[in-house]
């Protein structure tokens, strides 16, 4: 009747992009905040922290895509 295989690639490619933009924010976090300068400092922060917030929130949202997926195909199963 459905048919969500299109969604699995879609839930692993947005997974994908928040595990890079995660570790981006946190490698140009890091480089802002090495510079030394007190107000580079506090941007470093907010980019570390913004960016893997961000990161987080498309990693949740690709692994809520498979629970869904998975309790749909449990719900589907006879007995």
């Amino acid at each position: 009747m459905y048919d969500f295989t299109f969604l699995k690639p879609i839930s692993k490619v947005v997974d994908i992009i928040g595990r890079v933009i995660a570790s981006l924010s946190i490698i140009v976090g890091v480089l802002i905040m090495l510079t030394g300068e007190p107000i580079n400092i506090l941007i470093g922060i907010g980019v570390l922290f913004g960016g893997s917030i961000i990161g987080i929130l498309f990693i949740l949202n690709a692994q809520l895509v498979n629970l869904f997926l998975q309790i749909e195909e449990n719900t589907r199963k006879q007995l």
